[in-house]
């Protein structure tokens, strides 16, 4: 029998508790927020921009998971852990991340050695996500068996691996689906940002102006393991010359260590179809979609929107949920 994640169940727990005092009137219900500006450099919270990722948190909580963080331009948002606690892991239960403002110098958030994030959906606009792991993934996703998480990486927003241990590790049974697309894409800078297991499938989607890979960083890989890789890509795109990456270019001479070697296949899409129409409401949809492909939805979120995908019998949110 398995051993509890005891900062999951914390964070149940402290769930437990703010119901109890709603519920025994010491406390009032709060109105959840579609967005939040993360700010560390305010003066004080206000309104909906906070200065600590505490605050923050609490606010992906009251919403349940459908909001998008906006990290504020120029700034460096660090999730911290609980005090007390050595670790912590926060399910953000598939909130959206993302900038606030004009961030010419780049905003990144960064998730140290002993903090992950579950659940997460999209990073979107330039935002770098920075993950230092040494001994825990940064980001994880509930995997059970058969059930395929998808990630979206869009408009510049990177991750990386900054530390010795890959940040995402999908497990055997899990399938994670990462989507670049308009610079999204993935980097090394100290270890591969993915770890596929022996059992576990990892599909990348480079599309429209994905930052593609960079596979290939000064001979670093950004994929390890010993599972299944897929790449789906559009042989159009410019990806510097090279539009069909194989390993066998992955790195110069001797393989680095950390580098992939599972079972790799490269699959052709049609870029268009796959993402055209790219959004609108829910009554425009588009019919004939392939598996895997995205929508963002205008009418979802009360009208905020969320991207949705297709999964081959029906629209489902990050979750994996029918939208």
């Amino acid at each position: 029998m398995s051993t509890p994640d005891t900062t999951i169940l914390k964070a149940e727990i402290d769930k437990l508790r703010a119901l109890l005092a709603i519920v025994q009137g010491q406390a009032t219900v709060p109105s959840a927020k579609s967005s939040v500006i993360w700010n560390p450099a305010a003066p004080m919270s206000y309104s909906n921009v906070f200065k600590t990722w505490t605050e923050v948190y609490d606010q992906i909580v009251l919403a349940n998971g459908a909001i998008e963080v906006l990290c504020a331009a120029e700034q460096n948002c660090t999730i911290q852990t609980r005090p007390s606690e050595l670790t912590s892991t926060y399910d953000v239960m598939g909130a959206s991340f993302g900038v606030w403002g004009a961030a010419s110098g780049g905003t990144t958030l960064s998730l140290l050695d002993n903090t992950t994030i579950l659940n997460p959906s999209q990073f979107d606009g330039q935002i770098l996500v920075d993950c230092q792991a040494a001994s825990v993934p940064n980001i994880s996703f509930d995997f059970p068996a058969g059930f395929d998480r998808q990630v979206v990486l869009a408009n510049g927003a990177q991750i990386q691996g900054d530390g010795t241990l890959e940040p995402i590790d999908i497990p055997d049974n899990g399938t994670l689906s990462l989507i670049c697309y308009r610079g999204g894409g993935l980097g090394n800078y100290g270890v591969a940002p993915v770890k596929v297991e022996a059992v576990g499938i990892f599909n990348l989607y480079a599309l429209v102006g994905a930052k593609f890979p960079s596979l290939h960083i000064n001979g670093a890989p950004v994929v390890s393991g010993t599972g299944t890789f897929n790449l789906f890509y559009d042989a159009s795109l410019d990806t510097g010359g090279d539009p069909l990456i194989t390993p066998a270019n992955w790195y110069d001479g001797n393989p680095p260590a950390g580098i992939f070697t599972g079972t790799y296949n490269a699959i052709p899409i049609d870029n268009a179809a796959y993402l055209n129409p790219s959004q609108g409401p829910t009554a425009s949809r588009p019919t004939g979609a392939l598996t895997g492909q995205m929508y963002f939805d205008t009418t979802l979120a009360a009208g905020a929107g969320k991207p949705i995908w297709w999964n081959g019998a029906t629209w489902v949110d990050a979750t994996g949920t029918p939208a």
